[in-house]
């Protein structure tokens, strides 16, 4: 089914504040974010808003280049692929980062807003895996159970049975307060001497040492059917294709096989961090 090009100067506009706040997210660094060059974008919508039917796409014609002042940095950004639906974002490209740090009045500040968004990201979280300091480092991991959900039950699961996720329809996720150790899902492949983190089911991560901020709790659409713990940030994982290939640094292969809900689908490119900060970790 061909996608509607929209073209029109009104159109353009929404569909780039549209993508502005899908692909950088509406945290508070999210919005801190500014596309030096959006005329290298072009958008294509199917639908409406707000409904299942609903798509978004956007094609670059060249590095999107865009400055987070809040994290100090400019970003040329060649985008592979950018989708939006009702029910997931999915989106993929290489950043080049450049640091402006020696350039911004409020150096102090921008430092700890890079902490910020480290501590609890899935960058954090992956080193933390590999040395096995995921406890000492505020992470804790527990299991997720599937249940198929009958005939007679009407529950409103929201997140929690959304079949993109699961791969299933009719299934249901169920969170739990048993706890998982993920440690031993972690194997190094000996012919590549790289980490794989092979797992099927879904898990939960808690990030315990930070609590969820205001403009994710506004939006009920974030955590829509999850339990969330007070005092921190709750997100539910699973890998598309059962495994995952990760580094000390905190990056992976074929991100798009990492899905989440929750906490960190709310961390998009606004809160994201070059790879090589924080060498020194842990």
């Amino acid at each position: 089914q061909r996608l509607n090009v929209v073209n029109t100067k009104v159109n353009r506009d929404a569909l780039l504040a549209t993508f502005k706040e899908t692909f950088f997210g509406n945290s508070k660094f999210g919005y801190k974010c500014r596309i030096e060059n959006p005329d290298v974008l072009d958008f294509r919508t199917q639908g409406l808003e707000n409904f299942p039917s609903w798509q978004f796409t956007a094609t670059s014609y060249g590095p999107l280049v865009y400055t987070n002042k809040a994290l100090g940095y400019r970003v040329s950004y060649t985008l592979v692929d950018f989708f939006a639906g009702y029910y997931h974002i999915t989106y993929f490209g290489y950043p080049l980062y450049t640091d402006m740090l020696a350039e911004m009045p409020n150096e102090q500040r921008i430092l700890k807003n890079r902490e910020k968004a480290f501590l609890g990201s899935k960058m954090h979280f992956f080193r933390s895996l590999l040395t096995k300091t995921l406890e000492q480092e505020g992470f804790e991991v527990y299991k997720v159970d599937l249940f198929v959900k009958d005939s007679s039950d009407v529950k409103n699961y929201g997140l929690m049975e959304d079949s993109v996720f699961i791969g299933s329809p009719g299934v249901v996720m169920l969170q739990s307060d048993r706890r998982l150790d993920i440690e031993q899902y972690v194997y190094v492949n000996f012919a590549t001497g790289i980490p794989e983190l092979i797992i099927n089911e879904p898990f939960e991560i808690r990030y315990t040492r930070s609590k969820e901020p205001a403009a994710y709790l506004r939006n009920p659409q974030n955590f829509n059917g999850m339990s969330t713990t007070w005092g921190a940030q709750t997100s539910i994982v699973k890998l598309k294709e059962g495994k995952l290939n990760f580094y000390p640094n905190g990056s992976v292969d074929n991100a798009s096989t990492l899905m989440t809900i929750g906490y960190w689908s709310f961390k998009r490119m606004g809160e994201l961090l070059p790879y090589d900060f924080k060498t020194h970790f842990p």
